[in-house]
């Protein structure tokens, strides 16, 4: 247990030195699932501790996954043996990737999720304002095309997590200008 105690301890400083991304923000490391262990009256051999891993620019999978190990293996006792694998998956690692705030792709969503939540009756604030998007995406896979992340909802409010809750919701109004905002956006582009 000790040692699981020591890799949890690497894993919630490994991002203490990591530069910000000036768009995206930190890198975030978050431990989702630990198992190990046969018995209750047993200490465990061995256990396995699985992460959650939001990138930024100009992180790769692979330096990610070396840099883990290394900072595992500093923190835990010279006799336990440190494995950091990527996790196997149909898809590809998603690997972090930033679309200039000033692409001619990003001020189009911008103006026409402005415009278009304007034209709903939206608040300012609900539309049209680039920030990093803090939850996972599969929008890597198109980068390094310009690729931004768009849509209406929240993924957290002030009472707590909005998206994946059983509380989940989306206001009807910014689907609506969500709607309007992704055909004014394929007008602007395409002419």
């Amino acid at each position: 247990m000790a040692a699981a105690e020591d890799a949890l301890a690497a894993i919630r400083t490994f991002d203490d030195d990591a530069e910000a991304h000036p768009q995206l923000g930190p890198p975030k490391l978050t431990p989702t699932v630990i198992e190990g262990g046969e018995a209750t009256n047993q200490v465990p051999a061995d256990c396995a501790i699985t992460v959650d891993r939001r990138s930024v620019p100009p992180e790769s999978a692979e330096e990610f996954r070396r840099a883990l190990a290394d900072a595992v293996r500093t923190r835990v006792s010279a006799d336990v043996g440190v494995e950091v694998a990527l996790t196997d998956r149909e898809s590809p690692f998603l690997e972090a990737f930033a679309t200039d705030p000033d692409h001619a792709l990003v001020e189009t969503v911008v103006a026409a999720a402005r415009d278009a939540g304007a034209a709903v009756g939206l608040p300012a604030d609900r539309g049209g304002v680039v920030r990093p998007f803090g939850a996972a995406t599969e929008a890597s896979y198109f980068a390094p095309a310009p690729t931004v992340v768009f849509g209406p909802g929240d993924l957290a409010d002030e009472t707590g997590a909005v998206a994946h809750a059983e509380r989940e919701y989306v206001r009807v109004r910014e689907v609506e200008a969500a709607a309007e905002a992704v055909e004014r956006t394929i007008t602007g582009m395409l002419g």
